[in-house]
C-alpha cells in the first residue's frame, strides 16, 4: 500500500504514473512455457472504471490471460496485445508460450555492456553475455563501425578459426561454442567481445551520441546493464528515455556527488557469479576510468542516446 501526498487538494481528473518492476520465473532455452502476474495498480479511494494492458510483442514468445473472461482482448494495435478489464481492479495473469516465430539459439539472463568514450568521437565496447545455449554455433550482429574485435569465452579467447564473418563485411559473425556439454539443463556461460567504435565526432558541450550493443540473434533475453564512462570533464545533460537509471545523487555538506547503485566490482561479480568465467577487473573500465553512469533495461538491449 502506497500513499500519495499530492501537496495541494486537485480538482477534476489528473495524472499519475507508476514504474515498476515485475520479477518472474526465468523461461530458459529447454522450457516452452511460464506464467507472470501484472499487478494493476488501484485507488482505495475510488476504485478504476476501467484497466487496460498494453504489451508490446517480443519475437520470443506469445501471451494470453489465464483468466480470459475479466479481460477482454482487443484488436487496435498490430505491434502489440491489448487487454481491457471493467469494474473494480484485478490482477492480470498471463501465460507466457515460447513463439514459434523465431528459432532461440539461446537465452541470455545477464548482460553487461560497458562503453569507454575518449572524447574524440570514438571508444572501447566491451559487452559480456551471460547465456544457457544447446546450439553449437551463436550469430552475432556488431555495429558497422566495430574494429579491433576479440571474443572470448568464460574469459579464454576464442580462436580465429571458431569466428567467422558472414558474409564477409556484414560485421555479422557466427562463433563456434567451446566445450558444449549435452543435456537437460545446459550450464550457463559468459560470452565477452571487446571491440573499439565509432559514435560521432569529438564530443562537445551540446553533442548527442547513441550507444548500439552488440546482439546475440535469436536469443531471449532478461536483464541488461550499461555502463556509460565519459571523460573526466564530460557529464550528462539528458538521460536516455530506454533506460532507467541506476544511480542516485548524495550531499555531503556542500557537495553533491553520484553514485551508482551497483559498482565495478559488484557488476562484474552479478554477471560472471556462479560460473566458470573468471571475473574482469581491468582499470581501464572502473569508476576511476571517467565519469561513470550506470542504466538498465529489460529484454534485448536497446540504443541508448544522450
Amino acid at each position: 500500500l502506497v500513499q500519495l501526498r499530492l501537496g495541494e487538494p486537485h480538482i477534476g481528473k489528473f495524472e499519475i504514473q507508476t514504474r515498476y518492476t515485475v520479477p518472474f520465473s526465468k523461461l530458459r532455452s529447454y522450457e516452452r512455457e511460464s506464467s507472470v502476474t501484472l499487478p494493476i495498480p488501484d485507488s482505495d479511494d475510488e476504485s478504476a472504471f476501467q484497466s487496460r494492458v498494453v504489451l508490446y510483442q517480443p519475437d520470443w514468445f506469445d501471451a494470453e490471460p489465464i483468466s480470459s473472461d475479466n479481460w477482454q482482448p482487443q484488436r487496435s494495435r498490430q505491434e502489440a496485445w491489448e487487454w481491457v478489464s471493467d469494474g473494480g481492479r484485478e490482477d492480470l495473469k498471463l501465460k507466457l508460450v515460447r513463439s514459434a516465430r523465431s528459432i532461440e539459439t539461446g537465452a541470455v539472463s545477464r548482460a553487461l555492456i560497458t562503453v569507454v568514450l575518449d572524447g574524440t568521437g570514438e571508444g572501447l565496447v566491451r559487452a559480456q553475455y551471460r547465456l544457457a545455449t544447446r546450439s553449437a554455433v551463436l550469430p552475432i550482429q556488431l555495429t558497422s563501425g566495430a574494429t579491433n574485435i576479440s571474443f572470448s569465452w568464460n574469459k579464454k579467447s576464442l580462436p580465429e578459426h571458431d569466428i567467422v564473418e558472414s558474409p564477409v563485411g556484414s560485421h555479422r559473425y557466427e562463433v563456434t561454442v567451446p566445450e558444449r556439454v549435452e543435456g537437460l539443463q545446459p550450464a550457463e556461460n559468459v560470452l565477452t567481445v571487446t571491440y573499439r567504435d565509432r559514435f560521432g565526432t569529438a564530443m562537445g558541450w551540446t553533442d548527442t551520441i547513441e550507444l548500439k550493443a552488440p546482439l546475440l540473434m535469436n536469443c531471449s533475453w532478461n536483464r541488461v546493464y550499461w555502463r556509460a564512462i565519459l571523460p573526466r570533464g564530460q557529464h550528462l545533460f539528458t538521460y536516455p528515455e530506454s533506460a532507467t537509471p541506476r544511480f542516485e545523487w548524495q550531499r555531503t555538506g556542500f557537495v553533491w556527488s553520484r553514485i551508482s547503485l551497483l559498482d565495478a566490482d559488484r557488476l562484474q561479480t552479478w554477471v560472471n557469479g556462479g560460473t566458470t568465467a573468471v571475473m574482469e577487473s581491468d582499470e581501464l573500465f572502473s569508476e576511476r576510468a571517467g565519469n561513470s553512469y550506470l542504466f538498465r533495461q529489460l529484454d534485448t538491449p536497446k540504443p541508448l542516446a544522450f
